[in-house]
């Protein structure tokens, strides 16, 4: 196919710049507070946080703790939808997104998210799910 169809560029100079690729550390914007192990305590338990974050999840979140303006890429499902998640999760990796989460629904995504050191978090068992309060 060497034509070109209409409203399509005619010459390289008007194509977008390519994008750059995903950096490994947080993004530093000018004002924004340093990762430290304060911004951080609400992903261990009893931080303060109504979720339950696994050892992958607080590895991967902590250095992105308190850095303004960082996206992270989430989904979230249940057991019955872990094909699924392992779906998302094989692209948003081979996409080399980070920082990234499930939310797991059910003892049993976040049992699999465990066993595949997968960052998740899920709502704490003991909690009201309506109110988030503390039955």
């Amino acid at each position: 196919f060497g034509g070109s169809f209409e409203g399509s560029p005619r010459s390289t100079e008007q194509l977008a710049p390519p994008r750059a690729a995903p950096s490994a550390a947080p993004p530093v914007r000018a004002g924004a507070p340093a990762a430290s192990a304060t911004n951080a305590n609400f992903l261990k338990p009893g931080g303060g946080s109504k979720l339950l974050f696994n050892e992958a999840a607080r590895q991967q979140l902590a250095p992105y703790a308190g850095a303004a303006g960082t996206t992270v890429h989430f989904t979230f499902g249940s057991s019955v939808m872990v094909d699924f998640v392992q779906n998302w999760l094989h692209f948003a990796r081979r996409a080399a997104l980070k920082p990234l989460l499930v939310g797991a629904a059910d003892a049993a995504l976040l049992s699999f998210c465990n066993n595949k050191s997968v960052p998740a978090a899920a709502i704490s068992p003991d909690l009201d799910v309506w109110t988030y309060e503390r039955k």
